[in-house]
């Protein structure tokens, strides 16, 4: 008769995970999931509406500066053409030149009230500066929960 020892039964250990321990890994997971995406959300929130005001700022420093060049020249009896464009499209050729992204894609810049959706800033015109009666209006779409408004540089100002 053979008797056995308890040193002669190998004796293994379970090796894994219990059903409980995963369950609880994944609820953590999921806690820190949902606050990750909350901070990207409110990130990308901010950098769109950053994206949107620095559009509006530099529309309105291009505008401006180029009135002031242009006043600058015809004082010197030089052409203005380069400095002041004739209609709202030449505006938005001349500000859509470096390339600028609307917030939510696409043109940066185009012609009338701007556009909610995209963030796209909107560009008028009115009057001409041979007839000293051009007004350049740039407006600001609502856009994430920014107020609109708009900015206006007339001719007579420069």
């Amino acid at each position: 008769m053979t008797t056995y020892t308890s040193e002669a039964i190998p004796l293994t250990k379970n090796q894994g995970f219990t059903l409980l321990e995963l369950m609880v890994t994944v609820g953590i997971l999921a806690v820190v999931s949902s606050i990750a995406v909350s901070s990207y959300s409110s990130f990308i929130t901010t950098s769109q509406v950053q994206t949107l005001n620095t559009n509006f700022e530099s529309a309105a420093d291009v505008v401006q500066n180029n009135y002031a060049a242009a006043k600058q020249h015809v004082s010197m009896g030089a052409s203005v053409a380069r400095y002041i464009p004739t209609n709202a499209q030449g505006w938005v050729d001349m500000l859509g030149s470096n390339d600028a992204r609307a917030p939510e894609g696409g043109s940066a810049y185009i012609i009338g009230a701007g556009d909610d959706i995209t963030g796209a800033i909107g560009i008028g015109m009115t009057g001409s500066y041979g007839g000293r009666d051009s007004v350049v209006t740039i407006y600001r779409p609502a856009y994430r929960g920014v107020p609109a408004t708009s900015i206006s540089f007339a001719q007579v100002d420069y």
